[in-house]
C-alpha cells in the first residue's frame, strides 16, 4: 500500500484536527521561506513548545533554515508526523473522529494518492492506534552517514556512505522481538 498527500491535504487534514505541538530546540530565522508564488517571506519559530495552525505547521515541517539544513528539516518532518499522530490520540484517535472521518476524507481525497480504499484507510488507522509510540522505529540519515563534497557546478552535496546507511535501514526494519501492537 502507499499513500501520498500534497500541502493542500495536509494543511486540510491539520485544520480538521485542530494545532498540533511541537517542540524546537532552537529557534529557527528563515528570511527565505518560499511564499508559494515563487517568491520568499521569512518564517520564524521561537524555541519551545508550541501549538501551530496548519499552515504554520507546514512552514516548520518544511523550513532548511538551520544550522543542518535538510538534515534537520528530515527530522523535523518526523516530529511533526508523530505530533499529529499524538493529536490524534488525544481526540480520540480514530474511534474519536469516526463520525467525521467520512466528512474529513471528502476535503482531503481530491489532493491524496493511494492505492487502499476509504475503508482500508479506517481499518489502518484503528490498527496504527493500537501500537504504542515505543514500538515505533524511526530515524534518518545525518551528516555522519554522508561526506560533504561540491559538485561540478559548485552545488553542495553529500555523498553517501552506504554502509552507514546500510546499517540505518538494518536498524529499522530488522525486528528486535515478536511484534506486538
Amino acid at each position: 500500500y502507499y499513500i501520498m498527500i500534497n500541502f493542500d491535504a495536509f494543511i486540510t487534514f491539520v485544520n480538521a484536527i485542530g494545532e498540533v505541538e511541537v517542540c524546537p530546540p532552537a529557534p529557527i530565522d528563515d528570511p527565505k521561506y518560499p511564499d508559494g508564488s515563487y517568491g520568499i517571506r521569512p518564517v520564524h519559530f521561537d524555541a519551545g513548545c508550541q501549538n501551530l495552525p496548519a499552515e504554520r505547521l507546514l512552514e516548520y515541517a518544511r523550513t532548511r533554515a538551520t544550522e543542518k539544513g535538510d538534515i534537520d528539516r528530515a527530522a523535523r518532518q518526523q516530529e511533526v508526523i508523530f505530533a499529529v499522530r499524538e493529536k490524534l490520540m488525544s481526540l480520540g484517535g480514530a474511534t474519536g473522529l469516526f463520525s467525521e472521518a467520512q466528512n474529513i476524507w471528502e476535503s482531503v481525497s481530491a489532493n491524496v494518492q493511494t492505492d487502499m480504499t476509504f475503508q482500508e484507510l479506517l481499518e489502518l488507522a484503528l490498527v496504527a492506534e493500537q501500537i504504542p509510540r515505543e514500538n515505533i522505529k524511526n530515524g534518518s540519515i545525518t551528516y555522519g552517514d554522508a561526506i560533504p563534497q561540491v559538485g561540478p557546478n559548485g552545488e553542495d552535496i553529500l555523498v553517501p556512505i552506504v554502509s552507514d546507511i546500510l546499517a540505518l535501514v538494518s536498524e529499522l526494519f530488522t525486528l528486535s522481538a515478536t511484534p506486538q501492537p
